[in-house]
């Protein structure tokens, strides 16, 4: 057993690197533009600073105002009239120019404490200023995190805030960057209500997985909503006993029908589950609770399986989804330059390559790394533009948790880099339908 290969939903969902120039990854702390920082025209030339035409600016769920101890959730968003990508960072401050409060990523940002590291845990060593910024560009050029404010009253926060709109010509001219900031005050009364609160549709499984309303045994699960007080924090190997994975994490624990989920990942605004073997089907309760206290029950109905394969937003490719598929040499299936960033090249008709998924139903072995292979009580059949593929293997994958693979042999057919590929489940049904791949002989 090997505890480093421990599936996280955390780590996959980012799968997939790309580029965003000099900076595919996020800039160095202090590019923000606040008094005594940088900006990214450092890396980035051929505008002044603000004047592409765009903006960036930031909006804030509490208003001009936070609450001490709070979560505020933040979106950022860059306009710009030319270019399709762009990244960002931001940093809050108090008058004095120090570290107020504690952001959590999302999916596709990171936060970094002034060394350049990232942050390992609740907060930047000496409470640093903490740099949240993108660590692959995006094409919605918007960004959604939280801000957990601090316990007490700080007086006035700062956000200091630069985006940078890029065309990815790979020569760094041609990229527009913005700055701006936002103050926020502190409300009166402080404190507030620590009770975790699941959103309203706030459950779903794996996003990049399909993000279904419907969940089996051993699906992972997204739970959205307000968590006060919650660091960001991923399992590790000291959480595990043995080959269980652990059903709390930091004092948070979550059930699902009266049953114990195995969690990999907490913060202020999201919470990723694995849930557990349970035969039951129909409407079943999941509650979350924390050192808070527990949230009211949440209704989300739960079937013998929902399957689903890895198909992040990230490989959209010519407004078309491609399923993520690895080569035996780990590298992409797909068009070559398809993902910028990404070695990719089609897969040939007679080569197995490996598409992953979650949801697949029995053997589940919840919460457990798994030891060996166990075909699927249902094995699903692929097809690529119509043509049968052979299923190699389909089950779960050995040294991870809740993560299944399937080892597929290309079948003979025409050269293409728009090639469909259905998946058909006996007794279930997976919700994409409209996925694609490459295949060139």
């Amino acid at each position: 057993m090997t505890k480093a290969k421990k599936f996280s939903i955390s780590a996959l969902v980012v799968v997939v690197p790309v580029v965003l120039l000099a900076y595919s990854s996020g800039p160095d702390p202090k590019y923000t533009g606040a008094p005594g920082e940088n900006t990214c025209t450092q890396c980035h030339g051929g505008t002044a600073l603000n004047g592409g035409g765009g903006k960036v600016s930031a909006s804030f769920s509490t208003g001009t105002n936070y609450t001490p101890g709070q979560v505020t959730h933040v979106t950022l968003t860059v306009s710009d009239p030319k270019n399709t990508h762009a990244g960002f960072q931001m940093a809050a401050k108090t008058a004095s120019g120090a570290n107020a409060g504690d952001f959590t990523a999302g999916s596709g940002q990171q936060v970094l404490c002034p060394s350049g590291s990232g942050k390992s845990g609740a907060s930047c060593p000496g409470n640093g200023v903490e740099y949240i910024e993108h660590d692959r560009p995006s094409s919605s050029m918007t960004w959604t995190f939280d801000w957990t404010a601090p316990s007490t009253d700080v007086g006035t926060v700062t956000f200091y805030f630069a985006g940078n709109a890029v065309n990815l010509n790979g020569q760094d001219t041609g990229d527009h960057v913005y700055t701006s900031s936002a103050t926020l005050t502190a409300a009166a009364g402080g404190g507030g209500d620590q009770k975790p609160t699941v959103a309203q549709n706030g459950v779903v499984s794996a996003a990049a997985f399909g993000g279904f309303a419907t969940f089996g045994s051993g699906s992972w699960l997204e739970i959205y909503g307000t968590f006060p007080g919650l660091n960001s924090q991923t399992w590790a190997g000291s959480d595990f006993s043995r080959n269980n994975a652990p059903t709390s994490l930091a004092g948070v624990s979550v059930k699902v029908n009266n049953k114990l989920a195995y969690i990999d990942f907490i913060s202020a605004g999201q919470i990723n589950v694995q849930a557990p073997d349970d035969d039951s089907t129909g409407p079943v309760q999941l509650v979350v609770t924390t050192p808070g206290g527990s949230s009211d029950a949440f209704v989300i109905t739960k079937v013998t399986a929902s399957p689903g394969v890895l198909a992040p937003a990230s490989f959209i490719i010519g407004g078309k989804q491609y399923v993520v598929a690895q080569h035996a040499d780990g590298t992409y299936v797909g068009p070559p330059a398809g993902v910028p960033g990404v070695t990719m090249s089609p897969a040939r008709p007679g080569e197995t390559v490996v598409i992953y998924g979650i949801g697949w139903g029995a053997p589940t072995n919840a919460g457990t790394i798994v030891q060996g292979t166990a075909n699927l009580a249902n094995e699903p059949t692929f097809a690529f533009n119509q043509t049968a593929a052979t299923l190699v293997y389909g089950g779960p994958s050995p040294g991870f948790v809740g993560l299944y693979q399937f080892n597929v042999t290309v079948p003979n057919v025409a050269d293409s880099n728009v090639v469909p590929l259905k998946i058909t489940v006996p007794g279930s049904t997976v919700a994409q339908t409209s996925l694609f791949t490459a295949v060139h002989n």
